[in-house]
């Protein structure tokens, strides 16, 4: 409709004005469009590292130390660094170590930030950060409500419960 304005516009500025209103219609409509393709690229990878990170976590066979965290909960920033260029923090050697040794083999520490996987928090009901669960080959689980957020602290636990 607005084309066939153009043809009963008689002035060359009026027709000028009119295709620069045109064209900037039609820019803005493009860019709207390219940020939209560009969020659901977005949120669809991020989709796709959620459902990887769950698949991976289903894969796994046997017992496992697990950390659920948040980059924005203080508590969980003084046992568990946010980057690798910061000194690592109790969770980081942990996991360094490969996990906790027991009479019953080693018991992985693992850890899960809630973007990363925000199914796992839900089956598993996380409702505090930072919790620490361990999750069972046969699916029981056991959080740390008592005891140091420690190296030892952890070991200790794990040890109790295996």
């Amino acid at each position: 409709m607005l084309k066939m304005s153009f043809i009963l516009i008689k002035s060359p500025t009026k027709k000028i004005e009119a295709t620069i209103k045109m064209f900037s219609l039609n820019y803005i409509k493009n860019l709207l469009t390219l940020l939209f393709i560009i969020s659901w690229l977005i949120v669809g990878a991020e989709g796709f590292r959620n459902m990887y990170v769950r698949e991976e976590f289903e894969d796994f066979k046997g017992d496992r130390l697990v950390l659920f965290w948040a980059e924005w909960c203080p508590h969980c920033r003084t046992i568990k660094s946010k980057e690798n260029e910061e000194e690592p923090k109790q969770w980081d050697i942990l996991e360094q170590r490969g996990g906790v040794q027991t009479s019953k083999g080693k018991i992985p520490a693992i850890n899960y930030e809630i973007d990363e996987a925000p199914e796992l928090f839900e089956k598993f009901e996380v409702k505090s950060f930072p919790t620490v669960m361990l999750i069972r080959s046969d699916g029981s689980t056991q959080v740390q409500k008592e005891g140091a957020r420690t190296v030892k602290g952890w070991e200790e636990f794990v040890r109790k419960m295996v």
